[in-house]
């Protein structure tokens, strides 16, 4: 049973041993989940199964819907007696890549405070607030702490500080919020203040349903003059290993000529031959003759 007494360590261990426990009950579940899903059009509410397994832990199933796709979360309670302290949720993509989150008690009472008590937020009928936080914040973006300690996580509602275990458990440790004040009292010592803004506003983009381009990177960063650094952290963050020319190149062109949209870049290569001609250049030295593939789908770039 998950306990507050468990070290991380601990945690790690129960959730694996868990994972391989309640698989087959899970997948069973989300057969039947899926099913409805298909034959009501994605309208199938919130559907929860609930599992006590022998190692006496409470696990919940649970399946939603968001933005027309199947979600879903797997958490138990960490147990203090007769109240909880914290949350564990697991990710089962196969027994062997389980991917585990640590909800903090802390961090669950930050959240409250800062985001749900300060905006006025009610959260929906049939909701708890870890569920809540789990729909409306499934896109994130994480940057490394300069001083080594944890993450930087950027979320739908704002910043939170969280920790890495054995590459497989994210403990959310703190939740700062998006206030101004605080922002910067925690970011601009680390220089992350501009990525901050820059990758929250594509995860805004995201939630709000606007198309994200393939060079919207770019064009949010020019908005708030953020350097090169800013981009190679969101193609480290997208897995994507681009060279420095190639991302100075688009970069400097979009920033130079004032350029604002894909439609634009693209008009602005088509009417200027030797701006056309360099980045073919370019794209060639890096990558050889099958450059215009490689850049196709690496950076988007239709040439």
């Amino acid at each position: 049973m998950f306990t507050p007494a468990m070290t991380k360590e601990e945690l790690y261990k129960e959730a694996l041993l868990e994972s391989s426990a309640i698989s087959t009950q899970v997948n069973l579940f989300r057969d039947v989940v899926k099913k409805k899903f298909i034959r009501f059009n994605g309208k199938i509410g919130y559907q929860r199964k609930n599992i006590r397994t022998k190692r006496n832990n409470e696990w919940t199933i649970f399946f939603f819907t968001f933005k027309e796709e199947l979600g879903s979360m797997i958490y138990a309670p960490i147990i203090n007696g007769n109240s909880y302290d914290g949350y564990i949720s697991i990710d089962l993509y196969t027994k062997r890549d389980v991917s585990i989150l640590h909800f903090t008690t802390h961090f669950i009472k930050r959240y409250n405070e800062r985001y749900i008590k300060h905006y006025g937020i009610e959260i929906p009928q049939g909701l708890n607030l870890v569920e809540y936080f789990t729909i409306n914040n499934g896109m994130v973006f994480c940057m490394d702490k300069e001083d080594g300690n944890g993450s930087y996580t950027i979320s739908n509602h704002g910043l939170y500080i969280s920790s890495l275990f054995a590459n497989r458990m994210t403990s959310l440790i703190t939740f700062i919020g998006d206030d101004e004040l605080s922002l910067k009292k925690q970011l601009v010592y680390d220089n992350q203040l501009n990525n901050y803004y820059v990758f929250s506003e594509i995860v805004q983009m995201f939630y709000s349903g606007r198309q994200i381009e393939s060079l919207t990177i770019y064009f949010v960063s020019k908005k708030y003059d953020a350097d090169i650094e800013t981009l190679k952290l969101w193609y480290k963050w997208t897995n994507r290993n681009i060279p420095d020319k190639i991302i100075e190149f688009i970069y400097d062109t979009i920033r130079n000529n004032n350029i604002r949209s894909s439609n634009e870049f693209y008009k602005f290569m088509n009417e200027n031959s030797d701006s056309y001609y360099n980045l073919l250049s370019i794209l060639y030295e890096e990558y050889g003759d099958n450059y215009k593939y490689i850049a196709s789908k690496k950076l988007g770039l239709i040439l």
